[in-house]
């Protein structure tokens, strides 16, 4: 009778769990096309290694951030225990030390991330993902696509040291950290902000990490700069903003500067001042809405005037006078 050898590991629970439809990080590493990793790993790096070995060591980089493990040695570690994390990275035939995978991401560098990142955009744009169609916007919108700027708090991790200069001034373990606005999570709002440029559906495009005390209005621009160096192909129409980007200096200059129309979400105030009608025009001493003339650039300010146009309407003038 021969002998029958049955692969065991193919009955291990990785595999079980490569099969599982409802597994979500399976079906985020399955759904990965190696297209874009192979094309940037190509000119970065030497080929040594098995086949697959490069684009292997860049997805155990996503690994570590898909699943926030903190250190090169936890992620190691993590590789060489469950089935699963190995097959998903393709690092069956051996686990690499942790100081090689830490070399491979100073190798690649943020440039290298950049580029791999931009090849998915592109073929996210070719396939019509960036601009999905949707029934509320108007027929006649200009020709390109609606990106969303927005951004984030990120809370410092470092040591919380304070040094007081001789100047008064107060500076941190972590140099580049910052004190921002007061934050509704953290009692200390010390850290950066990351600015991102998204699409409608939620494809991140590009993003910038200042420190907290930096304006919205002071980097928007910058980001659209970083936009432009790594898409500059890519048609854009409209961005929308929100109220902490409200600047006329800005609006101008991302219009003039990148032929980009600005929309600002602005939202309406609930408690609408006596000076205003409904339809939040300012309105004279006897409640008359003023008529718009235009706009004071040199003041950045639009121009209301009087037109007496009570004189037209004596028995409402009366009656409003009356009350």
């Amino acid at each position: 009778m021969p002998e029958i050898k049955l692969p065991f590991r193919f009955y291990s629970s990785g595999y079980v769990d490569l099969q599982d439809r409802g597994n979500s990080l399976a079906e985020f590493f399955l759904n990965i096309d190696p297209g874009s990793i192979d094309q940037v790993l190509r000119n970065i790096s030497s080929g040594s290694g098995p086949p697959g070995y490069q684009r292997s060591r860049y997805l155990a980089e996503v690994l570590k951030i898909k699943r926030g493990i903190r250190s090169y040695r936890l992620l190691e570690k993590q590789l060489r225990e469950p089935d699963l994390y190995r097959h998903l990275v393709g690092l069956d035939l051996g686990v690499p030390h942790h100081t090689t995978l830490s070399h491979f991401r100073r190798t690649l560098g943020m440039e290298g991330f950049v580029q791999i990142h931009s090849g998915y955009v592109r073929f996210a744009y070719q396939q019509g993902l960036l601009a999905p169609p949707l029934p509320v916007l108007p027929k006649n919108l200009k020709a390109g696509l609606i990106l969303i700027g927005d951004s984030t708090f990120i809370r410092s991790v470092s040591a919380f040291r304070i040094t007081r200069q001789a100047s008064g001034e107060v500076s941190f373990a972590d140099t580049e950290a910052a004190f921002g606005r007061k934050h509704h999570r953290y009692h200390y709002a010390l850290g950066y902000r990351a600015h991102m440029l998204h699409t409608l559906n939620g494809l991140p495009m590009i993003s910038i990490i200042e420190s907290a005390n930096m304006l919205d209005q002071q980097v928007i621009i910058p980001l659209l700069v970083e936009f432009r160096r790594v898409f500059p192909a890519l048609p854009v129409a409209y961005l929308i903003l929100d109220k902490g980007y409200d600047c006329e200096d800005v609006h101008r200059q991302i219009y003039e500067q990148f032929g980009i129309i600005p929309v600002i979400i602005r939202k309406k105030n609930i408690k609408r001042p006596r000076s205003f009608s409904l339809n939040y025009v300012p309105c004279c001493k006897y409640h008359f809405e003023l008529h718009k003339t235009g706009i004071d650039y040199k003041l950045k300010r639009t121009r209301y005037q009087c037109l007496y146009s009570c004189l037209k309407q004596p028995d409402e003038l009366e009656r409003r006078g009356a009350e």
